[in-house]
């Protein structure tokens, strides 16, 4: 599965800048808002997260997700679409303990049973 970077342009930063009076000072933002996740203790002992990363870590998340809730309202200047999605189960490890996606352009891996038979 392609990953699609959501890191902001520096004009797409500039822009949420100056769209939130109180966000005008100080560093622009990196990603999008809304793109953060909180993960309580209770969720990480569930993840078998036994000890906390070091701040920076990357690390490979695998959700599987249903949709909550949906909204689309337009203002004046354009039309603004969102949805609420819950995770109802994941899977959380460092990015070098995550094993690569090595199946694309390999029928064999991807349907490993199709092609047994």
């Amino acid at each position: 599965m392609k990953m699609t970077d959501l890191t902001l342009t520096p004009e797409e930063a500039k822009d949420m800048m100056d769209d939130c009076s109180p966000c005008g000072e100080g560093e622009p933002p990196k990603y999008p808002y809304g793109t953060a996740m909180y993960l309580p203790d209770e969720v990480l002992q569930k993840l078998g997260i036994t000890e906390l990363p070091a701040v920076g870590t990357k690390m490979l998340l695998t959700a599987e997700v249903f949709v909550t809730g949906i909204s689309e309202r337009e203002d004046q200047k354009e039309k603004h679409k969102s949805v609420d999605l819950q995770m109802s189960a994941a899977s959380l490890t460092p990015v070098a303990a995550a094993e690569p996606d090595r199946s694309a352009g390999r029928p064999e891996r991807m349907y490993p049973s199709m092609l047994s038979s």
